[in-house]
């Protein structure tokens, strides 16, 4: 018999034991003949004459399956043995070494997007418990912020939390932020950043003017009333980062009456208060809500606006109800403002442009979803525009093909036409695609499209729209002013630039002990501490360390600071893997290399 290939040293050496345990097992029937081959055998894998024995290994092999009968049982224990130490090896392997992710939401673009795959380690900051929300060991000192975190949605005010660990072990689902508190600090938003004080009293500056923060801007909400919790005393509460923050109630003429929560306790909420305060007076002087905007483009008169949507209050201008959005509901009115728009600034907006990646079909639209297409009476219309997957970053349009890769959209191509309705469209629709964020002025339901001062300059979409100097905005805020003079309007401008340490300290977000405060990349889609609020310390999992696909300019080190790539818990792994390793390779050395017994 002739073969192409020698089997390597190993194999011969476990081919010999598995032949001789068959011959073991089988007292009543022992040929000679295979006593004198499996001898022979081992003499030939010890002069390493390994033609000669791969030779007779393989003929050993045919001769056990054609005259010995499988032991099913043992073959069962066997198997599940294997398939049992298989088992706790992934779980404590991916639970508290390293595991594959792939990005199903566009949460953290443009860090990361969907259909990214990641490789996670477990140990920048501390050595988890398997399959449970906690820590063996924890550093807190190595928790970075502005890097990106995993953590468990364990015990957090969160829907559809729960998973399963390789389709079998009860599990928590696991989720991506990028961290920007940590305990005691106070933060404060301002021009689409986060400042910060930390315990010690410093300033923060791990999260300003660093290059994985760039282009990236945070915004203090999602909604003006963030969650609504009615009680049975007939007050309706507020809460932001799922904190309590604001309470309504009724007076016996049936207006409002709103307080907010403070260090002091609950204040009435006065908007008229004078700014030298130093402590919030109303609902936007939290934690800098106010230096943020709700914008949409909307048509007046035959002329286009950027309507700006600014400082809601508990009491003025009043809350209503709705039921507008999905079913019955409650709301803030915000005050508004309008600024003229020509050629040049819609331009500026479409240069600027970035959406959700967003899928057309028949010419209909929906937002992608973890490949769930969620077509229905509010999809948008895209006649015109070919079948596809597509989203925009910075101005520029993308095809989404195959495993998430990109392909830039010509100059010709109907989506990037100029036009104002295409701009309009794209503005209003391009997070939620829906028609309800479609700008009919009488429509209170406000994109998630955020506009803001920083340093005089005003941004939308993370760029400059006008700088300080602009005669069009020198306009508007002249105009802003003279509305405030009349009234106890409160106007849409930079009061009073960044924010000192004082006005930290006064009107920041306090982060409380053992916890931390996350958000996501992409502001406008994110469920994140804004939602949820703070997580706790033991829900830490992990951080990305390796983006594996798509293929293209982003693989390699994620956009964030980068984990010591020695310290405590990571060594302690890697020595206890090492060690496992060692184990069992002298386990399997030991099994391969003993003595042939017949």
């Amino acid at each position: 018999m002739f073969f192409s290939n020698k089997l390597s040293t190993n194999k011969l050496k476990a081919i010999l034991q598995e032949q001789a345990e068959l011959y073991r097992d089988h007292p009543n029937d022992r040929p000679s003949r295979m006593k004198e081959d499996l001898i022979k055998l081992e003499s030939l894998i010890k002069e390493n004459r390994r033609k000669e024995a791969t030779e007779l290994a393989h003929d050993l092999q045919k001769f056990g399956k054609t005259h010995f009968k499988k032991n099913y049982i043992k073959s069962f224990f066997l198997g599940a043995l294997g398939i049992g130490v298989a088992l706790i090896a992934a779980v404590i392997i991916r639970q508290s070494w390293f595991e594959l992710y792939e990005i199903p939401t566009g949460s953290m673009r443009p860090t990361f997007r969907e259909q990214d795959l990641l490789s996670v380690t477990k140990t920048p900051f501390g050595i988890n418990v398997p399959l449970m929300t906690d820590h063996f060991y924890f550093e807190p000192e190595l928790v970075q912020r502005g890097s990106v975190v995993i953590f468990s949605g364990d015990k957090l005010d969160m829907a559809d939390t729960d998973s399963s660990f390789l389709y079998i072990f009860p599990y928590k689902k696991r989720y991506v932020k990028r961290m920007i508190g940590k305990p005691n600090d106070t933060l404060y938003f301002y021009g689409g950043q986060v400042y910060g004080v930390d315990k010690d009293g410093n300033e923060i500056q791990e999260l300003l003017g660093k290059g994985w923060m760039e282009k990236l801007e945070y915004i203090p909400y999602i909604t003006y009333e963030g969650k609504i919790v009615p009680s049975q005393s007939g007050k309706i509460y507020l809460k932001q980062m799922n904190e309590t923050i604001g309470r309504l109630s009724q007076n016996a003429f049936g207006d409002f009456e709103g307080e907010i929560k403070t260090d002091k306790g609950w204040v009435k909420d006065n908007p008229a208060a004078s700014k030298k305060e130093t402590s919030p007076t109303t609902l936007t002087d939290l934690w800098g809500m106010g230096n943020f905007a709700k914008s949409r483009i909307v048509e007046k008169g035959g002329k286009r606006f950027l309507e700006i949507n600014h400082h809601p209050s508990l009491t003025n201008p009043k809350p209503y109800f709705t039921q507008e959005r999905y079913g019955f509901n409650f709301a803030l009115t915000p005050q508004k403002s309008y600024l003229p728009l020509d050629k040049e600034l819609e331009n500026k907006l479409f240069d600027n442009l970035y959406t959700a990646r967003f899928l057309i079909k028949n010419g209909k639209g929906a937002r992608y979803n973890a490949g769930n297409e969620s077509w229905g009476a509010f999809s948008p219309a895209f006649k015109g525009i070919p079948d596809g997957t597509y989203e925009f970053y910075y101005g520029k349009g993308y095809k989404v093909g195959f495993g998430g890769l990109l392909s830039e959209l010509p100059d010709t191509h109907p989506l990037m036409a100029k036009t104002p309705e295409n701009i309009t469209r794209l503005y209003n629709l391009g997070i939620e695609v829906d028609t309800r964020f479609k700008g009919d002025p009488e429509n209170r339901l406000l994109p998630t499209r955020y506009v803001y001062f920083r340093n005089g300059d005003l941004y939308a979409m993370g760029g400059v729209l006008l700088e300080n100097n602009d005669p069009r905005l020198e306009k508007f805020i002249a105009e802003e002013k003279k509305r405030a003079e009349v009234s106890n309007y409160l106007p849409f401008i930079d009061l009073a630039g960044a924010p000192t340490k004082e006005m930290i300290q006064n009107y920041g977000l306090k982060v409380p002990e053992g916890h931390y405060l996350v958000l996501g990349d992409n502001h406008a889609m994110s469920g994140d501490s804004r939602l949820f609020g703070f997580v706790p310390e033991e829900n830490l999992q992990g951080a990305p360390s390796i983006i594996l696909w798509p293929w293209g300019d982003r693989i390699g080190t994620p956009n964030m600071p980068s984990y010591p790539l020695f310290n405590l818990s990571r060594s302690l792994v890697w020595v206890l893997a090492a060690i496992g390793f060692g184990l069992w390779w002298l386990w399997h050395e030991k099994r391969l290399n003993k003595p042939l017994d017949l």
